[in-house]
């Protein structure tokens, strides 16, 4: 499967549980999947901002081991 079809199944997965979210709790739909979106999105650069601060720090760990001592 290309990226581009996981790309689309992905979201049609979103859109459908959202979808039953929403209608168990009586909300609209469209409002529910636009703020899923809006948290994702969130989410996501949270995530980016978190690695790339893990990474970071591991590399000046990796690279104070490295150093041999005099």
């Amino acid at each position: 499967m290309n990226d581009q079809a996981q790309f689309f199944v992905g979201w049609g997965t979103l859109s459908l549980i959202n979808a039953g979210l929403a209608q168990s709790k009586n909300r609209s739909g469209l409002l529910w999947w636009i703020a899923s979106v809006a948290k994702r999105h969130r989410l996501a650069r949270t995530h980016r901002l978190l690695w790339a601060t893990w990474r970071a720090f591991v590399g000046t760990i990796e690279q104070t081991k490295a150093k041999p001592e005099p």
